[in-house]
């Protein structure tokens, strides 16, 4: 009996010398899953991303953080927050700002949620256009350079805050920035234009001040990165950190990649199978992914609802109208052209072509904003995003937004 205590005791001390060299002896996981990093000494990577916000910021030019859920935009924003004062100087006054928080459903709370966050001298009043005015007039007069990071900022474009949260809104916060009274930062499933256009039904140039950051996932490098690093006296092994790179399915992806770390260090104590351990982290990805995915679906089926808006199209629509909508177009172009121009000069029938191909431009960009079906297709996803590459063709279709939105209306 002695031996055997012997024995087990001197386990328990070869156990506690593992463990002292691989992480704290409480068992407890340095790894962060399902909630937003606020601490900076547990935010890694992102460094090319980072340096451009706070380069936009020192400047007062605002930044869009655009990417899936998960992918980390609110722990960029939030890490963005806290070390800007100390990136660009005291001058800076930083404000955090959340759709999620009840301060961001009327613009006067968003107004004095602003000035509780910082030195602002704001005054709240009656309506909400009072408001604005009182909160345009004392950033104007503000002492410091004021940055508002506001978080999921899609929850601003909600169908309930419409009536807050409208064209006058978008325009002062616009103003403001393009000023340079203050600079912004968002973080946002979607692009601002997309959500401006399409949710809001707006044709606001709001989203034209910020310049778009997609996140995406972490490169070869990030990933070697945090699996190589010392997190809070944890470090990885080799084999566990090969298991993670050959075994986990989209460990690239930020939260993918905390779930597969926690789950090898949990595992050290539990000593399950490889099997056990990936069945754990689909599991729990599967989790948190699907549980987004299925609230997002709720909130755009309930804006869809309220819009009178039709779902979206399926896969096969969505390809045939890809495809036929530029082959009858360019048909139909050529057939009248080889009709006409035995009867019409070269000048002529070149005027003729250029007429024609305007006026179809400004067909498909009105069915495009007043059928939905259309608006949702990929043809005429490609065909905004090749406008938008040629400033001409650009500002002719905002025009012709705007016309289709007076004729809507």
């Amino acid at each position: 009996m002695h031996l055997g205590l012997r024995v087990l005791h001197t386990q328990m001390r070869s156990l506690d010398q593992v463990l002292s060299q691989h992480g704290p002896t409480d068992g407890r996981s340095p790894f962060i899953v399902g909630k937003m990093i606020t601490d900076p000494l547990d935010f890694f990577g992102r460094t090319r991303e980072v340096n451009d916000i706070l380069g936009r910021l020192r400047k007062m030019e605002s930044t869009s953080i655009v990417g899936p859920r998960r992918i980390g935009k609110s722990s960029i924003a939030y890490y963005t927050m806290v070390q800007g004062p100390s990136e660009l100087g005291e001058e800076y006054e930083f404000v955090w700002l959340d759709g999620q928080s009840n301060h961001c459903k009327s613009v006067d709370g968003f107004c004095a949620a602003v000035a509780n966050g910082s030195s602002l001298a704001y005054r709240n009043r009656d309506t909400s256009s009072a408001c604005l005015i009182s909160f345009e007039d004392s950033v104007r007069c503000h002492h410091k350079k004021l940055i508002l990071i506001i978080n999921e900022f899609e929850l601003l474009t909600d169908v309930s805050r419409h009536q807050d949260f409208n064209v006058d809104f978008y325009n002062t916060l616009r103003l403001l920035a393009e000023q340079g009274h203050c600079a912004l930062v968002t973080t946002s499933y979607a692009s601002l234009k997309q959500l401006c256009q399409h949710v809001l039904g707006v044709s606001s140039p709001f989203y034209n001040i910020f310049s778009e950051i997609n996140l995406e996932n972490f490169t070869d490098a990030e990933v070697d990165g945090f699996l190589n690093i010392d997190h809070r006296g944890v470090v990885l092994e080799t084999a566990e950190q090969q298991f993670i790179k050959a075994r986990v399915n989209s460990h690239k992806h930020p939260l993918v990649l905390q779930i597969a770390c926690d789950a090898v260090f949990k595992n050290r104590h539990r000593g399950t199978s490889d099997k056990v351990v990936l069945k754990e982290i689909h599991e729990r990805s599967k989790y948190y992914f699907s549980h987004d995915s299925v609230q997002e679906d709720r909130k755009m089926a309930r804006q869809r609802s309220e819009r009178g808006a039709p779902a979206q199209i399926s896969k096969p629509v969505d390809l045939a109208i890809s495809i036929l909508i530029p082959v009858l177009g360019l048909g139909l172009l050529m057939a009248e052209y080889g009709l006409l121009i035995r009867t019409l000069s070269n000048f002529q029938s070149v005027l003729l072509a250029l007429v024609t191909a305007l006026l179809g431009f400004a067909v498909l960009i009105f069915a495009g904003r007043s059928i939905d079906i259309i608006g949702e297709s990929t043809f005429f996803r490609i065909f905004l995003q090749l406008v938008n590459q040629i400033p001409l063709l650009s500002s002719l279709a905002n025009n012709l937004i705007s016309v289709a939105d007076t004729f809507r209306k």
